[in-house]
């Protein structure tokens, strides 16, 4: 039997922050939302491809009850740079901007949501002293056929 993937408890459960570990591995990241969560721990119910067992994992499952739409912010520290400090900010109904700080990151991540299922959201992202990033629905486009 292959060993579970454990996630901690949550780190500090009202800024959002858990662990995931396995032996000496482990990444550290934060979850936060527009909407009030509660977050479980449990297995997960995913079965392996080509075996019909369930995988031995356990899942991060995070719900907001009686909420009709609900927008998650992640983030992963998997080089341990130490606390990195998550701001997330509806602008909108469709617009949110999200704040990374941590010792030599500042970054600045503006999202707005597509014009529907089929169409890539817009993101920009820059950093402060580093890079631009803009993607939108012409340049996250998938290769026509």
């Amino acid at each position: 039997m292959r060993s579970r993937v454990p996630i901690f408890p949550p780190l500090s459960s009202t800024e959002g922050k858990y662990r995931l570990s396995k032996n000496k591995a482990r990444c550290d990241f934060r979850l936060v939302s527009d909407t009030p969560f509660k977050v479980e721990v449990a297995p997960s119910t995913h079965h392996m491809l080509f075996v019909d067992r369930p995988v031995t994992w356990q899942r991060l499952q995070a719900t907001a009850d009686n909420a009709k739409a609900v927008r998650f912010v992640s983030i992963y520290d998997p080089w341990n740079r130490g606390d990195l400090q998550l701001s997330f900010t509806p602008d909108e109904a469709d617009k949110a901007t999200v704040t990374v700080q941590g010792s030599d990151i500042s970054d600045t991540w503006e999202w707005e949501t597509a014009d529907g299922n089929l169409t890539a959201s817009t993101l920009h992202g820059k950093r402060q002293g580093g890079f631009n990033v803009h993607v939108n629905a012409q340049t996250a486009a998938p290769p026509e056929k």
